[in-house]
């Protein structure tokens, strides 16, 4: 694995993508080894080059002052880097390789990265956190992802298929018009009826079946209704379980795998982070523990963002979907 470093990454390219996402690709540096699951921190904006740490910023006790780049700190130039998920590390067979990230525009930081061109550099620091372990005994590999949470889940679904494993992808979105990945033609609504894709083209070793709310595409309901459906014919037996999404999601799937007797369920947590390297402390989450209160925090940039589901104290939104 890569020591986790500051690099200047050369954009490659930048797809728009359904909804509000679009796909980011990076040249990575030969040396660059990440595992699926982990994630990089990205400065947004050149302009947050600057830093104020340890700087003195002069102020008038009027508003609020002036950060030394000479934009006010509550400005639109964000000090603070974005935590992605790596989404792929892909060889393009003539000695290059590129990072796939998936990027979700809902602020000012993602507006600037969306707002890239072919050419620019980035810096990068990552890889970061602890990814997926791949080497459990279950032959078949069962991976939930909702919303921005397929992000990690495309190059784990790879990992999995050249190791032998059978790999199925489950991904829920509101609606079609919010589905990021590219589809074939036979996508299409479905309705109480789970309906595998095969070989679709970011998931080339999986089946994918999909779900949304509305019923736009795929399955019509929850990503964990379709589960079920899809667990009534096909059974559990043999199989683990990978997550990425909404705590919610995450945590009715934890409880599917709880009730269904699936013995191993990873998630990766999706959190605010300020450092990403452990010092903010920003990231804590409560992680069962044998001590006298039950419980100890973790953070997700340093211990996870992957943990086992049954360690993860997901509080009322656990206790809401225990049903």
């Amino acid at each position: 694995m890569t020591q986790a470093a500051p690099w200047q990454l050369e954009i490659l390219g930048l797809r728009s993508a359904r909804g509000d996402y679009c796909w980011l690709d990076l040249a990575a540096p030969p040396e660059w080894q990440s595992r699926p699951g982990q994630f990089v921190n990205i400065r947004c904006d050149d302009a947050a080059d600057a830093t104020v740490s340890g700087q003195e910023i002069p102020w008038t006790g009027d508003g609020l002052p002036d950060a030394p780049h000479g934009r006010h700190l509550h400005g639109p130039s964000p000090l603070v880097r974005r935590p992605i998920s790596i989404s792929r590390l892909i060889d393009d067979g003539d000695g290059s390789r590129r990072l796939v990230l998936l990027v979700r525009v809902v602020g000012s930081g993602s507006q600037l990265l969306s707002n890239r061109k072919a050419g620019d550099r980035l810096d990068v620091i990552g890889p970061l956190g602890n990814g997926f372990d791949l080497g459990g005994p279950a032959r078949r590999a069962v991976l939930v992802g909702g919303g921005c949470g397929i992000a990690p889940l495309v190059g784990l679904a790879d990992a999995l298929a050249a190791s032998g494993r059978s790999v199925t992808v489950f991904y829920g979105e509101r609606s079609a018009d919010r589905v990021p990945l590219p589809l074939p033609e036979s996508a299409r609504p479905t309705g109480d009826g789970v309906v595998a894709l095969r070989g679709t083209p970011q998931l080339p070793g999986a089946d994918l079946i999909l779900a949304t709310e509305d019923g736009s595409l795929g399955f019509k309901g929850r990503v964990t209704d379709a589960m079920a459906a899809w667990g009534a014919s096909c059974g559990w037996d043999d199989a683990e379980l990978f997550v990425c999404g909404p705590d919610v999601m995450m945590a009715a799937v934890a409880a599917l795998a709880r009730v269904r007797g699936v013995e191993r369920c990873q998630v990766s947590l999706e959190n605010y982070m300020g450092c990403a390297i452990g010092v903010c402390l920003s990231c804590a989450v409560k992680i069962r523990a044998d001590n006298a209160q039950g419980w100890t925090y973790k953070l997700v940039c340093r211990d996870g963002p992957v943990f086992e589901a049954g360690d993860v104290i997901f509080e009322n939104k656990w206790e809401g979907c225990k049903k």
